[in-house]
């Protein structure tokens, strides 16, 4: 109350009223002012003096975002007017800088139309709009200089620290994007359309790629993500093949199928079709350790909080999801159309649905940065869960089980030789965040 008052002091009009009576009114708002400052500052001090609330509304240290970088470094990149720069935090507690002097605010704007542009062109049916761009050279233009102008300096800048993380498999990266960065697939860049094989390169020849909105949400799901192999993991699927006033999605279908042969029954739960319900969904939630939802997803550019999944009686909006309490969840799996899809008045918040699962209290969340095929869920997830979930009784499963990130990135390399790598519109959408 004393913080809300004192942002609406100083606010009143004096257009109306004489001046001796102005001047005696402002004198009494200032001290007012005053009074609620010295009241908001002796509140603070009470709190700071508790057991653990030191740092209360301060500006967290180095040493506490130092958790963030727990599963390799995290690079946030700055684009801004003026110049372009990453600053990574590595697993040793150091900060790297890496400058990026051929990279620009205006190439940044120049690469997020043509992503855009080539969105507006994409359905989930795959159909030859869909194909087209998928085979737009704009695309291999994009992801040309992302490579050449953010990832490619930035990943040789931090080579030696790559690698700290990691002895056996390939390193981790997390980016934490800003500005128009925000829109762009910076997990699938590299050159591709060569004939010679060797001329071709990406970052997936190096690292795995996960996305974050902040470090601080990194701190959050760092502490929360289970990592006990012994814990069978429950999964809640949701599946909408045919939502009213929507376009059918029949590969939901299958893409339920598929990840009911690989979890347990005992712990799963399938709502479908009028089952599917907001009020069910969201009663659902808090029991499962994954939840997998396959419908269409709603991105709401005017109302980002207004962005929902499209359930049998409704949509389950974001601001809904927002009022949930999960604790000790895992995995959100969002196999819907435009679900990590940032806002575009709004691109440094990077409000969406995914960002929302982030902070509802899934640690881990698997998006789309587009509407996806409708074939290539079911394709993905045949990838993922077995990977996931360790549910093969050989004994090279025990030690093959992936965390989501791994295991987005094995789907999603199957799925690039099974549909060609120069089809970007159905591999590239595929992105995760968190740990």
């Amino acid at each position: 109350m004393v913080s809300l008052a004192l942002e609406n002091a100083g606010t009143s009009d004096f257009h109306d009223i004489g001046s001796e009576t102005k001047q005696k009114s402002a004198e009494d708002e200032a001290q007012n002012h005053r009074r609620l400052a010295g009241q908001y500052e002796d509140l603070l001090r009470e709190v700071r003096e508790k057991d653990g609330f030191g740092s209360f509304l301060r500006p967290k240290k180095l040493a506490e975002l130092l958790p963030a970088a727990s599963n390799g470094p995290v690079v946030v990149v700055n684009v801004a007017e003026w110049r372009c720069d990453a600053l990574v935090l590595c697993v040793s507690g150091k900060i790297l800088h890496v400058p990026l002097p051929n990279f620009s605010y205006k190439k940044a704007e120049a690469l997020r139309l043509k992503i855009l542009s080539l969105e507006a062109q994409l359905n989930r049916d795959g159909d030859r709009a869909a194909y087209r761009a998928g085979k737009d050279s704009n695309f291999t233009s994009v992801l040309a200089h992302l490579w050449s102008y953010v990832v490619q300096p930035i990943l040789s800048g931090i080579e030696e620290a790559l690698y700290e993380s990691t002895d056996t498999l390939l390193p981790h990266i997390t980016w934490c994007a800003t500005g128009a960065l925000t829109f762009l697939p910076l997990h699938a860049a590299g050159i591709y359309g060569f004939d010679d094989p060797t001329k071709n390169v990406n970052i997936s020849d190096f690292a795995v790629s996960s996305y974050t909105t902040t470090l601080t949400a990194m701190l959050g799901s760092s502490s929360q993500f289970k990592r006990d192999p012994t814990v069978v993991r429950s999964v809640l699927i949701v599946s909408q093949p045919a939502t009213p006033e929507h376009r059918g999605l029949p590969g939901t279908v299958k893409e339920a199928e598929v990840i009911q042969r690989y979890a347990s029954p005992a712990h799963t739960c399938h709502l479908t079709h009028e089952m599917a319900t907001v009020e069910a969904v969201s009663g659902e939630m808090s029991k499962y350790d994954i939840i997998h939802l396959a419908c269409h997803g709603i991105q709401d550019m005017e109302k980002p909080l207004d962005s929902a999944f499209a359930l049998y009686d409704g949509r389950l909006e974001l601001n809904r999801l927002m009022r949930l309490s999960l604790e000790n969840k895992e995995l959100a799996f969002l196999s819907a159309c435009q679900t990590a899809t940032g806002d575009e008045k709004l691109p440094e918040e990077a409000v969406h649905l995914a960002a929302g699962m982030l902070a509802v209290g899934y640690p881990s969340v698997i998006a789309t940065m587009w509407s996806i095929g409708d074939k290539d869920g079911p394709l993905v997830a045949d990838k993922v869960y077995p990977n996931l979930l360790r549910c093969r009784d050989d004994s090279e499963s025990q030690t093959t089980k992936l965390t989501p990130a791994y295991a987005l990135h094995e789907a999603v390399k199957h799925l690039r030789e099974e549909v060609g790598e120069m089809n970007f519109v159905r591999w590239v959408p595929f992105v995760h965040f968190g740990v």
